[in-house]
């Protein structure tokens, strides 16, 4: 029986200089430059929690929401992202609860659902 060689993420045998950095900052549409999590629903988009906001990222360009801007979101600070097994985006914010985004619409979650305060969602509390 034949096994594959393993699968590398970069080509080991290239210096790291000679990959293609980007950088991304506020001056490109981060809502804030402190990215304090980060996650990738099935659909390809990468999710970026920061001290402002969560920004939706193409590839391209960002997509940022805010409690400005989506009422679900009581708190704009983002602590933990996570991705559940049925593709649904959990969204940890301090002060704010628990927000839920499916199929394109956000739910939040607190203390009149069952959360013991809304003061924080760590990450230990949210498990796939």
């Amino acid at each position: 029986m034949a096994l594959p060689d393993p699968a590398h993420a970069l080509n080991p045998a290239k210096a790291i200089t000679q990959f293609i950095h980007s950088v991304w900052q506020a001056r490109d549409g981060l809502p804030q430059n402190t990215i304090t999590a980060i996650a990738q629903t099935p659909d390809g988009y990468l999710w970026l929690g920061t001290r402002e906001g969560l920004a939706r990222f193409d590839g391209v360009r960002f997509t940022v929401y805010t409690n400005e801007n989506t009422p679900a979101l009581a708190q704009s600070q983002i602590l933990s992202l996570l991705v559940d097994r049925e593709g649904r985006l959990w969204i940890g914010t301090w002060g704010g609860g628990l927000t839920k985004l499916q199929n394109g619409a956000f739910t939040r979650f607190g203390a009149d659902q069952g959360l013991p305060n809304e003061r924080s969602v760590p990450h230990r509390h949210l498990r796939p």
